[in-house]
């Protein structure tokens, strides 16, 4: 028996209508935020049940209607993956360098992705670096998520990171590797270290000897590193820093 034409429509702004309220709901509540590929996600699996349900028989018009959007939702939704998928064989080209920010994929790389953004304004090598957003949260900072993990057979990590303030800032550095969650991911079982930030570019070094020792019960594996961090800790107002040219040398 075929469904009201009408009914199909207000089933669907009432699909969308609520997945946007439930956003805006998640927003005062702590530790959560907005994210608008969740309201794309709910269109897209509405659109593949109201187009695959067999009980429901549609016009033609309708049919083509959400035929059309689920194709495009469907191509926009495969874009992430198609980006990860060639920002993995560029990583894998341009290693031991990390990031140097020179191809727009490069701040995929990075986490949370809402405060960071590559950038055209200061670069110590090439024309960009990334974007930086600081907050007055207990730890603000940037991860280092997506890249090459075997880090064995080299021995020193080199970042540079631009300070637009004039004050120096307490910078903190910290990497880990995959077991680390195993060992209760506790301050003693990863690297940590305190970098003074300048005005101006800084440039750093880092001892991979260092990181492979700073476990205090065990030896990293330098074979699965998982993350590399910059964060600052209860800045008393917000920040925004540059980082470029991450990479590791023997």
């Amino acid at each position: 028996m075929p469904v009201d034409q009408k009914f199909v429509l207000v089933l669907f702004a009432a699909g969308v209508i609520v997945g946007i309220l439930i956003e805006i709901v998640q927003r005062g509540i702590g530790g959560r935020s907005v994210d608008c590929w969740d309201v794309y996600r709910d269109i897209l699996g509405i659109c593949v049940g109201i187009f695959s349900c067999q009980a429901i028989a549609l016009s033609f018009p309708l049919q083509r209607f959400f035929g059309i959007m689920l194709v495009v939702l469907l191509f926009f939704s495969a874009i992430p993956l198609v980006t990860a998928l060639i920002d993995e064989g560029l990583a894998a080209r341009q290693f031991p360098i990390l990031a140097d920010f020179e191809t727009p994929f490069e701040a995929t790389r990075f986490m949370p992705a809402d405060r960071t953004g590559r950038s055209g304004k200061y670069a110590r090598t090439g024309r960009h670096s990334l974007r930086v957003q600081l907050t007055t949260a207990d730890y603000s900072g940037v991860s280092l998520f997506y890249f090459p993990h075997d880090w064995r057979g080299f021995q020193t990590l080199h970042f540079s990171v631009y300070n637009p303030a004039r004050e120096t800032i307490i910078l903190h550095c910290r990497i880990h590797d995959k077991r680390h969650k195993q060992y209760g991911s506790l301050f003693a079982d990863r690297f940590n270290r305190k970098l003074l930030l300048r005005a101006g570019w800084n440039d750093f070094q880092v001892s991979l000897a260092s990181v492979r020792q700073a476990p205090s019960n065990r030896i990293m594996d330098m074979s699965a590193i998982e993350s590399f961090m910059l964060f600052v800790a209860r800045e008393p107002h917000s920040r925004v820093l540059y980082l470029d040219h991450i990479f590791l040398s023997r």
